[in-house]
């Protein structure tokens, strides 16, 4: 097995040669540095955001919905000041709970699978290893999105399939249902394919259901939840 090539490099070979990456985190799963980098980078374009395009965004909706200036002023100068800061750290702090939850959850998918296909598994350690790295792909698309975002003056910049909806249908569930489609998520998916199948030492069709059988659960809920198979279904 390769050695792991510390995180400066993991991220490179994230992007560029992620079997190689997974295949040191196998018998060596590495977890503090793939968070705190996660953690910290997410950190630092979020308060980059939040200063801007964020702010942005707050004074379009109080435009939108008629909010009294008085309102409109103590509310800005909150998120302006230190609520805003405390906000941006929001993204954050639930990128790595996020990546914890997810690999306790997938340890409970894979003792599943072992009863209905004997085989190896992942450790928890090697599985939240696998997330915390496959996680640095939320870092990659903030850096790329945020010139975007302050470019247009919005924090929202799209990347998935709800582009090609006019603008004002951000609000209805055929965009929630497109959105999901994004091409960092898909490509943060295909990572996750990977690295479990590299770390567990099973088939990738096998982790391919658990990955993206999982992923489309949870965006069908998401959408259904959102009114989406509702009789009223508006989608412009």
């Amino acid at each position: 097995m390769p050695p792991y090539p510390g995180i400066g490099r993991a991220v490179l070979q994230l992007v560029f040669s992620p079997t190689r990456l997974f295949e040191s985190l196998r018998e060596n799963p590495r977890v503090r540095a793939p968070l705190v980098v996660l953690a910290l980078s997410v950190a630092v374009l979020a308060q980059a955001a939040f200063s801007g395009p964020f702010l942005n965004d707050i004074r379009a909706t109080f435009d939108t919905a008629n909010v009294p200036a008085e309102q409109r002023a103590i509310v800005m100068e909150k998120m302006g000041g230190t609520v805003g800061r405390l906000t941006a750290l929001i993204p954050a702090v639930a990128s790595v709970v996020v990546a914890v939850a997810l690999a306790a959850l997938f340890q409970l998918l894979f003792a599943l699978l072992r009863v209905a296909s004997p085989g190896p598994s992942p450790t928890y350690r090697a599985s939240l290893s696998v997330f915390a790295h496959a996680g640095l792909i939320d870092a990659i698309s903030f850096l790329f999105k945020l010139p975007l975002m302050f470019a247009k003056g919005t924090f929202q910049v799209l990347s998935s399939a709800a582009l090609v909806l006019p603008s004002d249908a951000s609000e209805t569930r055929l965009f929630k249902l497109l959105d999901s489609f994004d091409i960092f998520s898909l490509w943060k998916l295909w990572l996750l394919t990977l690295g479990f199948a590299i770390v567990s030492g099973r088939r990738k069709a096998e982790i391919a259901v658990l990955v993206w059988g999982s992923w489309a659960v949870y965006v069908l809920g998401k959408v259904a939840l959102s009114g989406f198979l509702t009789p009223n279904v508006r989608v412009g």
